[in-house]
């Protein structure tokens, strides 16, 4: 639709993971596998076409694509403005660019891949964003599907207590879930349910290293820890080798088949191993609560940080009368 009709529109903003189709064969191969397919179609088909258009690429793998393409250009295409998906208040950064852009809301396309999660925010705000007039925290439920009926039994106890983003009241069909997971980045909190799926689980990981990229994440994270043998050192170090043994394993896999097919996965391998040895340690340092006691536990913490906001909202208002 936008090749044909580039005269329409002022802006564009595309992600990056997305299917080749419509590339050609030469163009597929730089696309890492997909991970850089949206770059590719940018880059071919309206830079190097010298289309006069603002640019956005909205994308979760923005560092990656920092490190891998826009390192090796001749030129640091200066004029693309670079949003990742996993940054607090990403939504309103969009906002804010297509403000200082003029009137480019009503003339802008958007891709279709890999940027569902944020259109759907723009148009109509849902509840994986904090509400605005909420006086709630923010939590965020991460766990793995043999664990759902204790996240499910949190979701409902805590819906009282706090704003909770849950895949299974958030995300609908063909919903984007790398998106999903990126969003454990802007809550509050984050509530974890520790089990040897969940330590084993790409998709859980992967939630874990987002979240790690917040300087205060420490602050934010909540643990049920399934298994008390979490909290050994030998248990703790099986897993750390787990992900590093993962991580050669696919290495290996691409050296001997020249693939890149798989290079989005090995990247998220390569950030969970970067942050496993952290996040145990984090975990057998904490004086986590028993299973049996972990909701109550969840909803006094909570309500103190109620409390004490509200102690800070009194105390604003006094100042000010």
């Amino acid at each position: 639709m936008f090749e044909n009709n580039s005269d329409d529109f002022d802006c564009v903003i595309t992600g990056l993971n997305m299917p080749s189709s419509g590339l050609t064969e030469e163009e597929t191969k730089e696309t890492h596998g997909g991970m850089f397919a949206g770059w590719v179609w940018l880059k071919n088909y309206i830079i190097d076409k010298n289309v006069k258009i603002d640019k956005i690429i909205l994308s979760g793998y923005i560092e990656s694509f920092k490190h891998n393409v826009l390192a090796d250009q001749k030129s640091p295409y200066e004029d693309i403005y670079l949003i990742d998906k996993a940054d607090a208040g990403m939504v309103e950064k969009l906002i804010a660019i297509l403000k200082t852009l003029g009137d480019t809301a009503e003339k802008t396309i958007i891709s279709p891949v890999d940027t569902d999660t944020v259109t759907q925010e723009i148009i109509k705000p849902n509840a994986a964003k904090k509400h605005n007039n909420s006086k709630l925290p923010t939590v965020f439920i991460s766990y793995n599907w043999k664990q759902s009926d204790f996240a499910a039994k949190i979701a409902n106890e805590l819906k009282d207590t706090a704003d909770v983003v849950y895949d299974k009241n958030q995300l609908g069909a063909f919903a984007d879930i790398t998106s999903f997971m990126g969003l454990i980045r802007q809550q509050d909190f984050a509530i974890m349910l520790i089990s040897d799926e969940y330590l084993k689980s790409m998709n859980c990981m992967y939630e874990v290293s987002q979240l790690m990229k917040n300087e205060n994440w420490n602050d934010k994270v909540m643990f049920a820890v399934f298994d008390s043998n979490f909290y050994s050192d030998s248990v703790i170090n099986r897993y750390i080798t787990y992900w590093q043994q993962k991580q050669r394993g696919i290495e290996n896999f691409v050296s001997k088949s020249n693939s890149t097919n798989i290079d989005g996965e090995l990247q998220k391998i390569e950030e969970i191993q970067s942050v496993m040895p952290l996040f145990l340690a984090k975990i057998k340092n904490t004086l986590n609560p028993p299973l049996n006691e972990f909701i109550p536990s969840v909803k006094n913490r909570l309500n103190e940080i109620t409390i004490q906001e509200l102690k800070d909202d009194l105390y604003s208002r006094q100042q000010k009368g």
